[in-house]
């Protein structure tokens, strides 16, 4: 219940400090009441908060800039508009706290409890939110640009889960069994398929954004005017892909194969035939192609404005109609001449 409103505690170590609600009485014991321990605007730059209890905390404005909370118990706190850059919060307790309109930016969320917390309009920039729960959250018109969330397959419904099981069965035995994905329009925002294989799978128009999709594997695979912003395809397969009218603004796809794959016959010989990535109207805004192979992709009319294009390889692609506005193209091979 203490009052530190607008204290300086910078670099204050309060590790397992109780800063809960307190009781107040008068001088017969009477009346009793609670109060909320106060630290409206105070500066908590860089304080160590490890396995504190904040319960019920009054933290709006304050400044908790590279503060460590981790696993704090912060349970109903009010932290709107504090401002909370790089703070660790690691495993720490937020349930039904309010972070409205809070700079969460580069923060560690990761396994932090948020059930029932109102994040609206907070900054989630650069947050890390693997394993954080977020059931009950209130996320409306919070910034989320480089946010990372894996939500594990398993957490999806049957119905993902069963598709992605039958396609693996399907891929392993070249078709003989289980069934082709098709997931056509589904919701899979933040989904982790981490070294997932889906060749040849249908996901047209399937929402994957801040999608973990690390050495996955879509060749061949269709998703025509699927949402992959801020999706990370980091050494991803995607030769032969159908990524027409895609959008993969701010999507980090280093060292990523987009480039064409051969054709076989069905007992799997070469017929000297290349099936081409198709990347045509694609979106890729400020997204990161380092290292990224696309030899003989189709990229016309797509959009690679602010894209960091160091090193990648596009030769043979072509490029009518392609972008480039303000990309860095230092040591990339991408021929803009080539219009066929």
């Amino acid at each position: 219940g203490a009052d530190l409103r607008g204290a300086r505690l910078k670099q204050t170590n309060l590790r397992k400090a109780d800063l809960r609600k307190g009781t107040l009485l008068n001088a017969d014991g009477a009346n009793m009441r609670e109060v909320n321990a106060q630290l409206n605007d105070a500066n908590l730059k860089g304080a160590n908060l490890v396995e504190a209890n904040l319960a019920g905390a009054s933290l709006a404005g304050a400044v908790l800039i590279d503060v460590n909370c981790e696993g704090a118990c912060m349970d109903g706190c009010d932290l709107s508009k504090a401002i909370l850059k790089r703070a660790n919060f690691k495993n720490a307790s937020l349930k039904q706290s309010n972070l409205i309109g809070a700079d969460l930016s580069g923060a560690n969320l990761k396994g932090a409890d948020l059930q029932d917390a109102d994040l609206k309009d907070a900054n989630l920039s650069e947050a890390n939110l693997t394993d954080a729960n977020l059931e009950g959250a209130n996320l409306e018109g919070a910034e989320t640009a480089g946010m990372v969330l894996r939500i594990n397959a398993e957490d999806f419904p049957v119905k993902v889960q069963d598709a992605l099981k039958q396609h693996q069965l399907w891929v392993a035995s070249n078709g003989s069994e289980g069934q082709r994905c098709e997931l056509r329009g589904e919701d899979l925002k933040r989904i982790d398929l981490t070294g997932r294989v889906l060749d040849g799978a249908d996901l047209r128009g399937t929402d994957l954004t801040g999608a973990t999709l690390i050495r996955a594997h879509f060749v061949m695979a269709d998703l025509a005017g699927a949402t992959l912003v801020d999706a990370d395809l980091r050494e991803a397969n995607l030769r032969g892909v159908n990524l027409l009218d895609g959008d993969l603004t701010r999507a980090n796809l280093t060292r990523a194969n987009l480039g064409s794959v051969e054709l076989l016959t069905p007992d799997n010989k070469p017929t000297g035939r290349f099936w081409a990535a198709n990347l045509t109207s694609a979106k890729l805004l400020n997204s990161i192609l380092c290292d990224a192979r696309g030899e003989g992709t189709t990229l016309t009319d797509a959009d690679f404005s602010g894209a960091d294009l160091r090193n990648a390889d596009f030769s043979g692609a072509k490029t009518a109609g392609v972008i480039i506005e303000g990309a860095d193209t230092r040591g990339a091979k991408i021929d803009l001449a080539q219009g066929n």
